[in-house]
């Protein structure tokens, strides 16, 4: 759930993706988020990696997806801001935005 300025919120988007005729599911949750983003996809193909990277692009970190297609990311020491959270493996590719507050 994004909270907005005046107090109005709305929830984030979920994003699906059909690849070579499998579903493929990337989640980032919770968005906003304050300290702790979790990650997971569905179908992770070969050696999944996350990257943080901020809006100009520079990157942030780089992080291992763990064989059942989570990760954890401690977001608490970012500023506060929208970063671009990109996963990509052997055959899929997917970047969101995320707000940190």
């Amino acid at each position: 759930r994004m909270v907005n300025a005046d107090g109005g919120w709305l929830y984030s988007k979920v994003v699906d993706a059909i690849v070579n005729g499998s579903r493929f599911d990337l989640t980032a949750y919770p968005n906003p988020v304050n300290s702790e983003l979790s990650i997971r996809v569905s179908a992770v193909t070969g050696k999944g990696m996350v990257t943080v990277s901020d809006i100009t692009g520079r990157t942030i970190l780089n992080q291992e997806v763990n064989a059942d297609g989570t990760a954890s990311i401690s977001m608490e020491q970012l500023a506060h801001g929208v970063y671009l959270v990109k996963y990509q493996d052997d055959v899929q590719q997917q970047t969101i935005k995320v707000n940190k507050h």
